[in-house]
């Protein structure tokens, strides 16, 4: 079993992350293992941040009017993040076997602590269904009658485009967050603590 919290772990972790600079210090938080609830946290934050780059660009495409390429673009920037929080927070089959194996416990005890999808289970027409649920309506529909209005339309779809791909990025951030936090306590449960 590993022991990552034990020794000067943790304080080697903090003097790295207060060196390292902004882009250095995103991939970094990213590579930790997720051992300990502050990792966790601040995977989040750092994850977090960069939501509104990716709302952008889904904005940016929305606003060209031609809503197949838009809807897409949208389903193909859900799909890649959504799977990149999964892998980020350990939610992925490799990393669950790894956990596993150091834990002492079967790969299933660990995936039942989950509620979101693992990494592969996330596809294109999931993250279809899961727009199609976000608006209420058809994505296509809306984005091509709105488009379809000049200037006005290309606006509104642009401004729909951001805030249901922001706030989508964000509501499944946090599911795959908790799901983190619940697969640590179940990999640690028997050992007398969790770490913090």
């Amino acid at each position: 079993k590993w022991e990552f919290q034990k020794y000067d772990s943790p304080k080697l972790q903090k003097k790295l992350l207060k060196k390292l600079g902004s882009h250095k210090k995103h991939i970094f938080l990213l590579a930790l293992p997720n051992l300990s609830q502050p990792i966790l946290e601040k995977k989040k934050k750092a994850q977090q941040r960069q939501i509104w780059k990716q709302a952008l660009k889904s904005c940016i495409i929305a606003a060209v009017p031609l809503p197949a390429l838009s809807v897409k673009c949208d389903v193909d920037i859900l799909v890649d993040n959504m799977r990149a929080y999964c892998e980020s927070f350990g939610l992925d089959d490799i990393s669950l076997v790894i956990l596993a194996s150091q834990v002492g416990k079967p790969v299933a005890e660990l995936k039942d602590a989950i509620k979101s999808p693992l990494a592969k289970e996330i596809s294109k027409e999931m993250a279809k269904k899961l727009l199609a649920q976000a608006t209420g309506e058809g994505l296509m529909v809306v984005k091509h009658f709105v488009s379809m209005i000049p200037v006005v339309g290309t606006i509104l779809a642009a401004e729909r485009s951001y805030t249901v791909t922001y706030k989508m990025l964000n509501s499944f951030l946090d599911g795959v967050a908790e799901d983190a936090q619940r697969v640590l306590i179940k990999a640690l449960e028997g050992e007398g603590k969790t770490n913090e």
